[in-house]
């Protein structure tokens, strides 16, 4: 489950990032992902926060793992 604390996220089903198909959620909204579902969020231009609640253990899997940002990190590069 999504929560939008404050803020604005925007909320798309589908491999491919598509502002279009998708929706912006204000604060107080709240979605709810089943496991293995392929979604993409974004944000506007103000600072968003979420609260993330969810039954362990999960993990996140990106369509494309060039994407991850784990692996991209300083110590993954030496």
């Amino acid at each position: 489950m999504v929560t939008v604390l404050s803020g604005k996220l925007g909320n798309g089903m589908g491999k491919v990032l598509d502002k279009t198909k998708g929706e912006v959620l204000n604060a107080g909204s709240s979605f709810v992902l089943p496991t293995g579902h392929t979604h993409y969020v974004w944000t506007t231009d103000q600072e968003t926060i979420v609260e993330l609640i969810a039954t362990g253990p999960w993990d996140i899997t990106y369509t494309n793992p060039a994407e991850d940002p784990r692996k991209n990190t300083a110590s993954s590069k030496k």
